[in-house]
Order: structure tokens, then sequence, then C-alpha cells
């Protein structure tokens, strides 16, 4: 099973996690959390995972899993691709939203043991960071946002991350930018647990912001990890008597 895109990479021993949430009314009723799993770059092996959090914890109105819970997600990771693949997957990248506190990292860690590489990478917008492109020739301000795919690091494990920009046509080489409003802002990358260089987080979040099988645009703003978990755990909410469930992305399209 592929999806309509693909990473451009050779890289095939690489499991994309996103961990998204869906909370109904009253904190009372629990959390919704919608996992997808993306196998490969060729986003084979593409499952959903909907469960439901009864007690998490609460920092300024955000949820955070705690250790059972963080492991549990990991079980799912190992499980899932050995399914497939008979084996670990050698890299676990796990996207989020918010930040991995210490119950999820040491949750995650204990639940991957045996992977070689394991990131944990937070993807946030930052909207304080708006950007114009120069033009060198005219040496004025060009009237479009910076490119797509420009990245500022500031250390080992920051940067941030034009995602949505201006690109170059490939017929005529003019330039399109999608939306043709607003300056847009950048996603601020943050890694709290993993080794490969920040530039390469970034390439795969660029990558995979052109997986969404569900849109026709070009682009979306965040990478399909965490759109399609995010939806899948808003969708979770209206599925209260089913239990804990591994879905094939098909039913979501």
């Amino acid at each position: 099973m592929r999806t309509p895109f693909v990473l451009q990479t050779n890289d095939n021993d690489t499991v994309f996690v996103g961990i998204g949430y869906g909370m109904t009314k009253g904190k009372e009723k629990g959390v919704v959390l919608g996992c997808s799993h993306i196998y490969d770059a060729a986003g084979q092996g593409l499952r959903y995972h909907v469960s439901r959090i009864q007690d998490p914890i609460w920092i300024q109105d955000n949820p955070f899993l705690k250790k059972d819970d963080a492991i549990s997600i990991g079980y799912q990771v190992r499980q899932l691709f050995h399914q497939t693949y008979q084996k670990l997957p050698h890299r676990v990248v796990i996207h989020k939203r918010t930040p991995f506190v210490g119950s999820e990292q040491e949750g995650l860690t204990q639940s991957l043991k045996g992977v070689a590489e394991v990131e944990m990478i937070t993807v946030e917008e930052e909207p304080s960071w708006r950007f114009l492109s120069y033009d060198k020739i005219k040496q004025s301000v060009d009237g479009f946002p910076v490119k797509r795919n420009t990245v500022l690091v500031y250390g080992n494990d920051q940067a941030l991350l034009w995602v949505h920009g201006a690109v170059k046509n490939i017929k005529d080489y003019k330039t399109y930018f999608q939306g043709k409003s607003r300056i847009p802002s950048p996603l601020r990358i943050t890694r709290f647990a993993g080794q490969a260089p920040i530039e390469t987080v970034a390439r795969e979040i660029l990558g995979l912001s052109k997986m969404d099988w569900n849109s026709c645009d070009l682009y979306g703003q965040f990478p399909a990890t965490l759109e399609s978990s995010s939806a899948i755990a808003k969708v979770g909410q209206l599925m209260s008597r089913f239990g804990s469930e591994t879905y094939d992305y098909r039913l979501f399209i």
C-alpha cells in the first residue's frame, strides 16, 4: 500500500510517528490520542491508531502522557513494524506539537529499547518570525515571502523551517505562493532526543508536508504525521463506544 507522494530518500528503515490529541468537553471525560504510523519513505505500512487516555498530565491546558501511556505507544510501533518487516526499525522519528516531558521521554525510550536511533521532535508554529525575500538584481524587497525549504539553524537541536513559502514554477520558473495572502510564519523544530543532523530532521518534515493524500494542495503547513494524527484524534472523539484500535488509512480518505 502506497501514498500518493514519497520521500526523496533511500532510507527504508525509518518509522515516522505522529502524536495528536482530541479533547472532549470537560477534562474528566478523558483525551483521545491519535497516532499515525508511516513505516518507510514510500509510505508503506501506513496505519492509524486511536486510543483513549483517562488520566493525562495537564500542563497549561495541554495533555501530556504518563510513562505507562508513552510505553504503550512505543510497543505499538514495535509490534506494527515487526508485523510488516519481521524486524525492529533502525530509526524511529516521533513528531508532536507540544514538548516531550520527562515521563514521555522515559516511557518511549524504555519501550523502544533495541532501536538504534530514536528521535523525539516537537514541531510548532512560530508566528513571531515573518520574512520577505530580497531581490539582489533589483536591490529591493521581492514582494514574495522567503522560499519554501528555508532553514535557520540556531543550535544542534533547534531550527526554524519555512514549510510554507515561495516556490519556483517548473514550467516557466515564475514564483508561486500557495494561498497568495499573508506573510507565512516558519515552524519551530525542537529536538528532545536523537542524534541525526538537524538539517536531516528539517528535510524529512519538509517531505512529509507533501504526503497528505486528502488534499490537492502542493503541500500542507505541517508534516503529514501531525496533520493526520490530529485529524484521527478528532474522529476518535465520535467513536467513544470503540476501544483502542488500529485502522488502515484508506478508511479515513
